[in-house]
């Protein structure tokens, strides 16, 4: 029964490890899977920079279109570019284009920040899984561990009961023919006695 008992515990310790294993390679899976989207947010990230500038090099030339354009009306009426009403139209052109142009930058940093914080937080649980994935090794090995050492000590115990038992027996007792002699040696001397009673009688 002890045998049952020991394949039972050691069973179950191996059975334990293996349910560990399967989740320590979850855990692996979703680290890696973690890790994949970080590369997919960094790269937007780099997208929304570059389409960023994409975006503010073509107001640019947007704006610059349109300024030519003002400054051959304005030149056409014969008035000064550089005074007057017409350098004004022109400033109030050039300080629109930074204002947009700042504001397009503001927004695509804006954008870039939401993909490299996505970044991070797939990073960080990334490093959760990988830690959990480290427990659930760990404490696979001690379940097994466990068990084994477990049904040493069951295996051990029902050794030295066995090994008990036998030189407790009769069978096996060096004790007992020297019992046996002493018994003979009283029962002898009974004999005799009795004999030396009878010769005096």
């Amino acid at each position: 029964m002890t045998g049952l008992s020991i394949l039972s515990s050691v069973l179950g310790g191996i059975g334990q490890k293996q349910q560990y294993d399967a989740q320590a390679a979850a855990y692996k899976a979703n680290a890696q899977v973690n890790e994949h989207n970080a590369r997919l947010s960094e790269a937007s990230a780099q997208d929304a920079s570059d389409r960023g500038k994409v975006e503010e090099q073509k107001y640019r030339k947007d704006v610059a279109q349109v300024r030519g354009q003002q400054e051959s009306a304005l030149s056409a009426s014969g008035l000064d570019l550089t005074a007057g009403s017409a350098a004004d139209i022109l400033s109030d052109t050039r300080v629109t284009e930074e204002e947009d142009a700042a504001w397009i930058r503001h927004n695509t940093e804006k954008e870039k920040w939401g993909f490299l914080n996505e970044r991070q937080e797939h990073l960080r649980e990334s490093e959760r899984n990988k830690a959990a994935a480290k427990n659930a090794k760990k404490a696979g090995n001690m379940a097994l561990f466990s068990s084994l050492a477990s049904g040493a000590a069951m295996g051990a115990m029902e050794f030295g009961g066995s090994k008990t038992n036998s030189v407790g027996s009769a069978s096996n007792n060096p004790f007992a023919d020297i019992k046996d002699l002493s018994s003979k040696k009283v029962t002898t001397y009974r004999t005799n006695q009795q004999r030396v009673k009878s010769l005096l009688s």
